[in-house]
């Protein structure tokens, strides 16, 4: 596998919760540069576990595995390059990963104001310009709750 036109890169990763059953066993791929990816399996798969593993909030077994993300080593990486990389790449986990507790608007607006070093009101007409092209502007104060699944599913996007 060539990392170089693949943007996520996985070689025989091994992944089980302590002592338990092995959740992901011998698993490797290739995702291209540019792709959009979609994986659909049943209820306790591992989807989840594997998208964790990616992105670094879990690691596998020692020598369990290789994982690369935009040709960085993310089974070796530290909190900082952590960190630093999931500036740079978006996943979507399942039920949106939307804060419940919060509105819309808000839930837009929560990661602007770390990563981007702007004046306040650019901010705001940055999240209403999100709300917007998810066609969501109109239900800003609504919390994901309160929403229909479609539209928290724009607004995790937007996010």
């Amino acid at each position: 596998m060539r990392e170089e036109k693949n943007c996520i890169v996985i070689e025989q990763l091994n992944f089980a919760y302590g002592e338990r059953r092995p959740i992901l066993k011998n698993i490797s791929l290739a995702i291209p540069n540019s792709s959009v990816v979609a994986g659909m399996c049943g209820s306790g798969s591992g989807k989840t576990t594997l998208l964790r593993n990616i992105c670094g909030q879990a690691q596998p077994e020692i020598g369990g595995g290789r994982i690369t993300v935009m040709g960085h080593d993310v089974v070796s990486a530290d909190v900082n390059a952590l960190y630093s990389l999931r500036n740079e790449d978006g996943l979507l986990f399942q039920l949106e990963g939307l804060f419940t507790h919060i509105t819309e608007f808000q839930n837009v607006s929560f990661p602007l104001p770390e990563h981007k070093h702007l004046a306040e009101p650019v901010i705001r007409d940055m999240e209403l310009l999100k709300l917007q092209a998810g066609g969501l502007r109109g239900s800003a104060d609504l919390r994901p709750s309160e929403c229909a699944g479609g539209t928290a599913a724009r607004l995790a996007t937007a996010a």
